[in-house]
């Protein structure tokens, strides 16, 4: 504002309480910076700044246009970019479900005309669409480790009226008989007459009950295996404890698992062939079956291939019996089995592959599996 004295005029100006001539030289002043409730004032004098290298760096782009439009041009350039490759990602997308909606067309088309050929079998809420059915004790009995109180009971010359005559009346006679099933094999054919059946890469083993093999016991021997074409190999390492493992196919004439399979697919009424080398913990008898997971229409299922059957095998040397002479000819020596701790330790690291299977797990039949233990 303006005051008007004797000696002309004076010009002064007001700012936050305090007055200041604008005809005089301003002060030299060291103020402080005032402090308040949420930031600092400094002075207009309180010396220069120091700006970080990266700062000065954009400063010094911004006062060249030149610069700054090929930064924009670059900006645009990427922006474009970017469109055009989610474009692609779209497109790959779409190619992708469009091939797969036209294989799930051609096979439901495939088993629509299927379904209407002459003859196809109605199919029933709990239809089983697989066969696959052994009872080991039935038809592996080459073997068989039984009381000693027994070994008398044939005499020289004996007739088996029926295959594996002796084992049979044993098993029927001596509740403690028992076979070392090292090997067996078994079908599987889908009973479909119109859909595909998926059976899972591994084999489904329970053991129910495991119990020491007796002292007072004596062997009976009668013939090796013949071989048999097979396209599914198995080797189930099992433990002497109850629970539930699961065993990958295996490599032929190998012991590492498979790792090209996801799944095995029966068309209608195809069948597969399979063989299985338990590997079991000797001195112990286990009261085990086999199954098989599958997934019909999409639901998860076990089947049980075998019943509960007995599995055991000697851990020290025993008599063997021959009853073509009634008497035992030499001591069993073929009973050193596996290393319980390396046959526990391939049954952990099967769980863990058959655990990464991308169309099969165990965790899709837990709710299943939970009702047997």
């Amino acid at each position: 504002m303006l005051k008007i004295g004797a000696r002309g005029v004076k010009t002064v100006h007001r700012c936050e309480g305090r007055t200041h001539n604008l005809n005089e030289e301003p002060a030299e002043t060291n103020e402080e910076p005032v402090e308040t409730e949420d930031q600092t004032i400094v002075p207009h004098n309180s010396g220069p700044s120091h700006s970080g290298p990266l700062r000065r760096i954009i400063e010094e782009c911004g006062k060249h246009p030149f610069v700054t439009g090929l930064l924009a041009i670059v900006g645009v350039m990427a922006f474009a970019l970017s469109v055009v490759s989610f474009g692609f990602d779209r497109s790959e997308s779409n190619a992708s479900s469009q091939a797969q909606k036209n294989i799930a067309d051609q096979v439901e088309a495939v088993e629509k005309k299927v379904s209407a050929i002459p003859g196809a079998t109605p199919e029933s809420a709990e239809f089983v669409p697989i066969d696959a059915s052994l009872d080991p004790t039935k038809h592996y009995v080459d073997n068989i480790v039984f009381s000693r109180e027994n070994g008398g009971r044939f005499h020289g010359g004996v007739e088996e009226k029926e295959e594996f005559g002796i084992q049979q009346w044993l098993f029927k006679n001596d509740e403690r008989a028992f076979s070392h099933h090292f090997a067996f094999e078994f079908s599987v054919t889908s009973l479909s007459d119109v859909h595909f059946v998926q059976i899972a890469p591994y084999l489904v083993t329970e053991v129910r009950e495991v119990s020491p093999v007796p002292e007072d016991m004596i062997m009976y021997y009668s013939g090796g295996r013949g071989a048999g074409a097979v396209a599914w190999e198995f080797v189930p390492r099992i433990p002497a404890k109850p629970g539930i493992y699961f065993s990958p196919p295996t490599v032929r004439n190998g012991d590492e698992p498979r790792t090209d399979t996801d799944f095995l697919r029966l068309m209608p009424r195809e069948p597969e062939e399979f063989l299985v080398w338990p590997q079991i913990d000797a001195g112990w008898i286990y009261d085990m079956r086999v199954g098989l997971h599958y997934k019909y229409k999409d639901k998860h299922r076990v089947h049980w291939v075998t019943p509960f059957f007995r599995n055991g095998m000697p851990k020290q040397a025993i008599p063997q019996w021959d009853f073509g002479y009634t008497y035992y000819l030499k001591m069993y020596d073929g009973a050193e089995g596996d290393d319980p701790s390396a046959v526990l330790s391939r049954a952990k690291s099967d769980l863990e592959f058959v655990k990464q299977g991308k169309v099969f797990r165990p965790e899709q039949i837990s709710a299943i599996m939970a009702e047997y233990q």
